[in-house]
C-alpha cells in the first residue's frame, strides 16, 4: 500500500509510461538468504495491486513485507509485456541461491509488431535492475549459461514443439476424462532437437492445479522419471522453485526408486513422464532389479514396468544414444519401443548447433563414418587439433571468455565411479595431456550440473555427464 501511494508522486512523464500504459511488475521479499518472487503484467498497476492485496487466496498473500518494482517502456504493448514477464520468470528460475518463484504459469508469445525489440528492452531492463539491487538481479550473462534457464518450462516453443505439446495434452485430457485405456506416448528426437524443453513444458502443464481441475476435477498425480543424475538435479531444482505448481511432495525419481514407491502404495499415477527413455529401456545395469520387481510387473524392462503404473506415460528418447558400455540399443529395440507405443511423435529441428547447413552435414557425415573436408562457417567454430594440450588450452580460453566450455572424451580410457585401488583418480591421457575423468575433483558443488561447476574445467567430461545439456 505504501508503494501504491508513492506512485501518485511520480512525474507527469513517468506517469504516462507507468500508470497509463501496459507495465510489468516484480514483487519480491527477502528472508535471510531466501527470496520469494512474483512477476506480473497489467494495463493498470494500481488496480491490479489492490486486487492482489484484497484477495485472501492470492499467491501474493505469501509475501508479507515485500518490494514492488514497476517496469514501463514507451514500446510496451500487451504482447511485449507478456513476453518480458515470461523472460523474467525464466530469469528468476535460473538464479543461483534459494529463490522461490510464485508464478502459476508463463506467457510466451510468438511474433508480433515490435517483437524484434524484446531482447534489447529485456537486457536494458535487467541492467537497470542490476544497478539497483545486484544481489536479486545478477548480470544476465551469469544466468544465461545456467542449465535451469535453458530447461525452464516457460521457454517459448517452436511451432513443431507447440503442435506436439498440444496433441499430447489433448490425448492426456481425453484419456483421463473418458477413463480410457492406459496410453504410452513416445517422442523421438536427436540430440539438440528440444526434447528437454518440450518435456519440461509438459511436466509443468500437467502438474498445475488448473489443468488437473479441467480434466479430472482435481490435481493430477504426476511423476518425472530420470535415469541420469545431472538431469535429476535440473528437474528437482525446477520443482523446488515452482512449489506453487508442483507442491511439497517429491515428484522427480530414478526409475527403480519410483517403482519401489509404487510397490509400497500401489496407487496409480495419472501421468508419468520419462526423460531419455532409452536409458531405462536398455537391459544393462539391472543390479537393482529384483525378483520382487519381476513378480509385480512381469517384465525386466523398466519402461514397460513404468507404463503399468500410470494412466498416461510420456517417454522421450533419442534413437542414436547409449551412455554406458553395458547398454544395448539397436534397430530392433527402437522398432519394439515404437511398435509398443500408442502414438509416436518426432522432433527434427536442431537448436543446439548454431551452424550452417554445410557444417551440420559435415557432423552428420562424420557420425556416419564419412570424413569430408571441413567447411567454412562464420557462425560455428569447428577445429581439428593434433595436440590435445593445445586443444585444452583453447577450451580454457573460451571458458574464460564466454563460460560453459569443457573438454569431452569418448569411452576409450578406463573409468569407474569408485577410485582405483591405489586411491588415484581415473585419468585420460592423450599425448602431452593428462587430466582426470569427470566427477573426481574434490570440492564439487553438487547443486550444479557437471558442466556448470567451475572446478570441472580441469576434468574430462563424458557423454554421461553432458547428456541432455548444452555447452557454448
Amino acid at each position: 500500500e505504501k508503494g501504491l501511494k508513492s506512485l501518485e508522486r511520480i512525474s507527469p512523464a513517468d506517469r504516462q509510461v507507468i500508470l497509463d500504459r501496459n507495465t510489468v511488475y516484480i514483487v519480491n521479499e527477502q528472508s535471510g538468504k531466501q527470496y520469494k518472487v512474483y512477476v506480473g503484467e497489467t494495463n493498470n498497476i494500481q488496480k491490479r495491486t489492490l486486487q492482489h492485496l484484497k484477495d485472501k487466496d492470492d499467491v501474493l498473500q505469501q509475501i508479507k513485507d515485500g518490494y514492488l518494482y514497476v517496469i514501463g517502456d514507451s514500446e510496451f504493448q500487451k504482447s511485449m509485456t507478456l513476453d518480458i514477464e515470461n523472460e523474467l520468470i525464466n530469469y528468476f528460475l535460473a538464479l543461483p541461491g534459494d529463490v522461490q518463484v510464485l508464478n502459476g504459469r508463463g506467457n510466451p508469445q510468438g511474433s508480433y509488431a515490435g517483437s524484434e525489440l524484446k531482447d534489447q528492452i529485456f537486457k536494458e531492463t535487467l541492467k537497470e535492475l542490476n544497478s539497483r539491487e545486484p544481489e536479486l538481479f545478477p548480470e544476465y550473462g551469469r544466468v544465461l549459461n545456467s542449465t535451469l534457464f535453458k530447461a525452464s518450462p516457460f521457454k517459448t516453443l517452436s511451432d513443431q514443439q507447440k503442435k506436439v505439446k498440444s496433441d499430447i495434452l489433448a490425448l492426456v485430457s481425453n484419456t483421463i476424462k473418458d477413463d480410457g485405456d492406459s496410453k504410452l506416448i513416445t517422442v523421438a528426437g536427436a540430440a539438440g532437437t528440444g526434447k528437454t524443453v518440450l518435456l519440461s513444458s509438459l511436466f509443468y502443464e500437467v502438474a498445475t492445479a488448473e489443468f488437473g481441475k479441467q480434466v479430472a476435477g482435481r490435481k493430477l498425480k504426476v511423476a518425472m522419471i530420470v535415469n541420469h543424475d545431472e538431469q535429476r538435479t535440473v528437474y528437482s531444482a525446477v520443482t523446488k522453485r515452482l512449489k506453487a505448481a508442483f507442491g511439497e511432495e517429491p515428484v522427480v525419481f530414478k526409475p527403480t526408486e519410483y517403482l519401489n514407491v509404487y510397490m509400497k502404495k500401489q496407487e496409480q499415477f495419472d501421468v508419468v513422464l520419462v526423460d531419455e527413455a532409452h536409458l531405462v529401456w536398455t537391459q544393462g545395469h539391472m543390479a537393482a532389479w529384483t525378483k520382487k520387481h519381476f513378480k509385480m510387473f512381469g517384465t525386466e524392462n523398466q519402461l514397460k514396468a513404468l507404463a503399468k503404473t500410470a494412466k498416461i506415460t510420456i517417454a522421450i528418447f533419442d534413437p542414436k544414444q547409449i551412455l554406458r558400455a553395458d547398454q544395448s540399443w539397436d534397430e530392433d529395440a527402437i522398432a519394439d519401443l515404437i511398435q509398443g507405443s500408442d502414438v509416436t511423435y518426432s522432433l527434427t529441428q536442431q537448436y543446439r548447433i548454431q551452424a550452417n547447413e554445410q557444417t551440420r552435414d559435415w557432423i552428420d557425415s562424420f557420425v556416419a563414418g564419412d570424413l569430408k573436408p571441413i567447411p567454412h562457417d562464420f557462425k560455428y567454430d569447428l577445429r581439428v587439433f593434433d595436440n590435445a594440450k593445445a586443444m585444452f588450452e583453447a577450451i580454457q580460453m573460451r571458458d574464460n571468455e564466454i563460460g560453459l566450455s569443457r573438454l569431452l572424451a569418448t569411452f576409450d580410457w578406463d573409468y569407474k565411479l569408485k577410485r582405483r585401488i591405489d586411491g588415484e583418480p581415473w585419468m585420460v591421457t592423450a599425448g602431452n595431456l593428462v587430466k582426470p575423468w569427470n566427477l573426481q575433483t574434490p570440492g564439487r558443488n553438487k547443486s550444479l550440473t557437471w558442466s556448470e561447476d567451475p572446478v570441472t574445467i580441469d576434468e574430462v567430461g563424458s557423454t554421461f555427464t553432458i547428456q541432455g545439456l548444452d555447452l557454448n
